[in-house]
């Protein structure tokens, strides 16, 4: 099958680039496509391998429905669904795959979030949307769904939400209307648990980010802070090393 990973792109160009080369060579992408604008994010994905799409960094809710819409034209039979700074372990396709015979769309329960900064490395598990006990309304609608990094969407699932898994003007909470999208369209969603599988998200001090670690770090988002994890990252995720290097030592 012809996996096609979509990202949206703005900034973070050394990042970007382990990204894209990940995807290729780590975790076996057929293609990657981006979306964003300027010259030196263009220049950063074509140079990595990746195929470029033109599109203003809002709406958000647009611009990931336009990389889409051009996974759609080159053929994608299904699409990986990640962040500029998400990466995923070696067999995550190769163990998502087989579950896109039964299921419109797959996704893992929990994800590790690390954050670089100069003099410190933080790492944290989040269990995702079913740790716990549900205490609300919405937390139960959301007991049963994938995190957002690494969702894959079958082809088929694609075109019964017309490839278009966002609504044109969302800036937020995407995850939870591509969730919904899938559902309302009678398809089912696989919530895979393999403890083989790793899916991490990446933060660092020298750029903002959407998504906020210290959430994590001060538990208003119940998370295990992991203090002893350089092994489990060279394992997994060796270009981290480069990376930081590349931010902090250029």
């Amino acid at each position: 099958m012809k996996v096609i990973a979509v990202i949206p792109v703005y900034g973070r160009n050394p990042l970007v680039k382990i990204t894209i080369e990940r995807l290729l060579k780590v975790n076996g992408c057929a293609q990657v496509v981006c979306i964003g604008s300027g010259k030196k994010d263009k220049e950063t994905c074509e140079g990595s391998g990746a195929v470029w799409v033109e599109h203003p960094n809002t709406p958000l809710g647009r611009k990931w429905n336009i990389g889409f819409f051009k996974a759609r034209e080159l053929g994608a039979d299904a699409v990986l669904f990640v962040g500029s700074s998400d990466w995923v372990s070696k067999n995550w396709i190769q163990k998502s795959l087989p579950h896109l015979n039964d299921y419109g769309m797959t996704g893992a329960a929990g994800c590790h979030f690390i954050d670089f900064r100069m003099d410190d490395t933080r790492l944290v598990y989040w269990a995702g949307y079913k740790h716990g006990t549900p205490n609300s309304k919405r937390a139960a609608e959301r007991f049963n769904e994938p995190i957002g990094i690494g969702r894959m969407l079958s082809a088929e699932c694609l075109d019964a939400i017309g490839w278009k898994p966002f609504d044109n003007s969302q800036e937020r909470s995407l995850d939870w209307t591509m969730y919904q999208k899938v559902v309302n369209a009678g398809l089912k969603v696989k919530l895979i648990d393999d403890d083989t599988m790793h899916a991490l998200s990446i933060s660092c001090e020298k750029w903002p980010n959407k998504h906020r670690f210290e959430d994590h770090w001060t538990n208003q988002l119940p998370s295990m802070k992991i203090i002893t994890f350089e092994g489990w990252m060279n394992q997994h995720f060796s270009e981290h090393n480069t990376l930081k290097q590349t931010i902090f030592n250029p």
